[in-house]
């Protein structure tokens, strides 16, 4: 039984890499080509292509999610694939945002829907110059302006399932608010012990979880101010400001992170005078 159990993890393992492999190949051809790769199916799609799917039509992207503009051509991605399903979305510098099926679903209570943006005109660039384009993952509807800033993605180049294993399991209330935040704000750019799509960043449980070799106080300011902190060749982190990532999210972030390891004498943060699971 042993032996027929490992040999199903071995097959579900190779699955999940073969998948994975497939999905960067294709967006890194993808990349290089201006199309826009369906994992799942197979098919990339340019421009053209899209502006050809039913649902097409124009949308004031100008807020301040993306500011893409005012008259923006825009395609419903339930017409490319289910959004019903968990998604991973990933831009052409590698950031990823993995969004599953309660997300969507969350999202879709609100009123907020997800479209793919197709530039037909050049969009503004990015504060460092990079190109935006040529497509991007978008929300309309009433609730659009409260989808995470980390679900709305330029430069996209790859739509893949949403593949590998899960974030770790958070045991309370507070935990499990952490780790919403976590997915919702860290995970597009950092794994979390081999979990998610995350590269531009460092691992944050493994080799050693993050809240033993920093503080609270140092992680808090990291993510409110990187540069502030310190300075790398190639460095992309931007920080996040309290209305991105209120002071109780952050928090409880680090609470998910130390469930996870817990620090041993150091990085140990006061309990909030709220907490949840109190």
């Amino acid at each position: 039984m042993e032996d027929s159990a490992m040999g199903w993890c071995v097959r579900r393992c190779c699955i999940v890499a073969c998948v994975a492999a497939l999905g960067l190949a294709m967006a890194s051809g993808a990349q290089a080509a201006g199309v826009l790769a369906i994992v799942a199916s197979g098919r990339s799609l340019s421009a053209a292509d899209l502006l050809h799917v039913p649902g097409v039509k124009r949308a004031d992207l100008s807020g301040p999610a993306l500011g893409l503009g005012r008259d923006v051509a825009v395609v419903p991605l339930a017409a490319l694939l289910d959004p019903g399903a968990g998604l991973s979305f990933r831009a052409a510098d590698a950031f990823v945002a993995g969004i599953d099926a309660a997300a969507f679903a969350s999202a879709r209570r609100t009123g907020a829907e997800p479209w793919i943006a197709i530039e037909t005109t050049p969009w503004p660039r990015r504060r460092n110059g990079d190109d935006r384009g040529p497509f991007a993952l978008v929300w309309l509807g009433p609730g659009a302006a409260g989808v995470p800033r980390e679900r709305w993605v330029d430069s996209l180049v790859a739509i893949a399932p949403l593949d590998g294993p899960a974030l770790p399991v958070a045991q309370t209330a507070r935990t499990q608010a952490g780790r919403a935040a976590f997915a919702a704000d860290c995970a597009p750019c950092h794994r979390l012990l081999g979990a998610g799509d995350g590269a531009l960043g460092p691992d944050l449980g493994q080799p050693m979880n993050a809240t033993r070799y920093l503080t609270f106080e140092g992680f808090r300011s990291i993510v409110r101010d990187p540069r502030a902190v310190r300075a790398w060749p190639g460095q992309r982190m931007e920080g996040f400001s309290p209305a991105a990532l209120p002071d109780a999210q952050l928090a409880a972030i680090w609470a998910y992170l130390g469930s996870l390891s817990p620090p041993a004498g150091r990085g140990r943060m006061p309990a909030p005078q709220h907490s949840p699971d109190r």
